[in-house]
């Protein structure tokens, strides 16, 4: 929250909205509820989205790969292909910024490959 914070100390209007990346009706609701938060105007939406599972290569259980992979990649297309439909018609002009915010591990940097696609 230090970087919300900071943006808010140069009078900007800060909203953070919390979603559980397993569940995609979670997902669904979140962009809704970002809107409403911000009045229905949005001028930057910043997607962090992500989780991390680490373990050797060889040993990567395959249940920590597909966590980590639906995660991402599902997020990912869900937010490219949805988004944008949720601001037609609304005074919003937004700016979707998708970033990573950590690396390493063999189904973090796969799945970094699988969104350019």
């Amino acid at each position: 929250m230090v970087t919300v914070d900071a943006i808010r100390t140069l009078g900007a209007n800060v909203q953070v909205v919390y979603c559980d990346l397993s569940d995609l009706d979670s997902v669904k609701e979140l962009f809704p509820k970002a809107l409403e938060l911000m009045g229905g105007n949005i001028h930057i939406l910043v997607n962090c989205a992500g989780i991390q599972r680490r373990s050797p290569s060889l040993d990567f259980p395959e249940r920590d790969w597909d966590d980590v992979s639906s995660s991402r990649v599902k997020f990912s297309i869900y937010t490219v292909s949805h988004v944008p439909l949720l601001f037609l018609g609304s005074r919003c002009k937004p700016q979707i910024c998708v970033a990573a915010i950590a690396s390493g591990g063999p189904a973090y940097g796969a799945t970094e490959e699988g969104k350019d696609h």
